[in-house]
């Protein structure tokens, strides 16, 4: 598909070519950033049983699967500070082994108690909604201790329920969910899958809005949870799916390690070691450009670092949809790299000049600037204007020769070349 519709839109043929490629470069960023790694570990998890079920030898360790990678998952979340997605673990491994120790029974299938199944149902997609929306704020703190207060809440609700479901207060709950599931159209499904639905929704929504890498593990772990959880399902089924899930987080957490080590906090962009990386994997044929935010240094003194720090996610957001095969970097400060690999210098140029013309036009707005310098709550604090700024960006790039031979001597000709467009009235693409 994305070779037919290069066909059809020819790569550099004008404004709006570059400007179509451009929206396709960061629409299958975003794919890339939701799939990879988490959407390929879903794959697997779904599809390997299918085609390639676990031998009997290993049959009777299966009991021991669950417990093996909840711990390791628990773990894992505790030594990384990852306090979400270890209340996320606790909170379905409880659920899991609810399900398995109250409900399961005739051979391994799930005739469940409608109101024990429904509230574990509700409750799973709930918690992983809530413990992905609060921060890492630690086991002990105020909202570690309110997360706690939760889990025990709702393990005491079960245990109402299953010790006493005839109770008043149970059967009034009882009456009230069948009532819901009642005004349900036949098009829709139940009242759990409602609620799983709509808490991926949300999720999704908000990795749309972020589009942080890691946080797409909730997403596939949602898929993963909804699937395992069905009243007609085996409950080997349901301690797979969920079980699994602890695969995802294992995932997130060494995805999150190998950011802080390979990209910029600030921006998102790959960092420096990262650059170093990709400069020993180049071919015979490659560009680099280097590209620096003009009187920066200026803006940072006049409005502050805050601010600078907006300007930089501008600038880095733009370059991260840079078409034709680029991969920027952060190379340190307000200064950036994009390798153009298997591209010669004259190639990359319309890209380049594309992307200072979307910068320049790009209207960066000051919120709130001399804020500090206000009082708080006065009338003339609050109704300040907002001001906007032009933010612009001068690029060098050089290619491969025999005179640059190497990557280190490209980087330093693009240096010269970016000098070159700074003396010349900045704003320009200079080769």
């Amino acid at each position: 598909m994305p070779y037919f519709i290069f066909i059809l839109f020819p790569l550099g043929e004008g404004r709006d070519g570059i400007e179509f490629t451009t929206a396709m470069t960061a629409f299958f960023n975003f794919l890339k950033t939701l799939v990879i790694p988490n959407g390929l570990i879903f794959l697997a998890l779904v599809l390997v049983p299918e085609f390639y079920p676990a031998p009997q030898t290993f049959w009777p360790y299966a009991s021991f699967y669950p417990y093996v990678f909840y711990g390791v998952a628990a773990v894992l979340c505790w030594r990384f500070h990852k306090d979400r997605y270890l209340f996320a673990i606790l909170s379905t491994g409880a659920a899991e082994r609810a399900v398995y120790y109250l409900l399961a029974a005739n051979g391994g299938a799930i005739p469940a108690d409608p109101l024990l199944f429904a509230g574990i149902g509700i409750m799973v997609p709930l918690n992983w909604l809530i413990f992905e929306l609060i921060k890492d704020r630690g086991l002990v703190t105020f909202w570690g201790i309110l997360r706690w207060m939760l889990i025990a809440a709702e393990a005491v609700f079960l245990g109402m329920v299953y010790l006493n479901p005839r109770a008043e207060m149970t059967n009034a709950i009882r009456d009230y969910l069948d009532g819901m599931e009642s005004f349900l159209p036949a098009v829709l499904p139940n009242l759990v899958t409602i609620v799983f639905l709509c808490a991926l929704m949300i999720l999704l929504l908000r990795f749309l809005l972020r589009r942080v890498p890691v946080e797409s593990s909730s997403i596939w772990a949602l898929i993963l949870l909804l699937m395992g959880f069905q009243p007609t399902g085996s409950m080997a089924e349901l301690s797979y799916y969920f079980a699994s899930t602890a695969l995802l987080v294992i995932a997130a957490i060494l995805e999150t390690s190998y950011r802080l080590a390979y990209y910029d906090e600030l921006t998102g962009l790959p960092a420096r070691r990262a650059l170093n990386d990709q400069l020993l994997r180049l071919g015979s044929k490659y560009a680099i450009a280097m590209a620096d935010i003009d009187h920066f240094k200026k803006f940072n003194d006049r409005y502050g670092h805050d601010v600078g720090d907006q300007v930089l996610k501008m600038v880095a957001a733009k370059l991260k949809a840079v078409p034709g095969g680029g991969k920027p970097f952060r190379y340190g400060g307000e200064e950036f790299a994009v390798i153009f690999s298997g591209s010669d210098m004259d190639a990359a140029k319309p890209y380049l000049e594309s992307l200072r013309k979307t910068i320049e036009t790009t209207k960066f707005t000051l919120r709130g600037f001399g804020r500090a310098f206000k009082k708080k709550g006065s009338a003339k604090s609050r109704k300040r204007p907002q001001r906007s700024v032009k933010i612009t960006v001068s690029i060098g790039v050089a290619e491969k020769t025999a005179r640059h031979a190497d990557a280190q001597a490209v980087i330093k000709a693009a240096d010269k070349a970016l000098y070159r467009a700074k003396r010349s009235g900045r704003n320009r693409v200079s080769a």
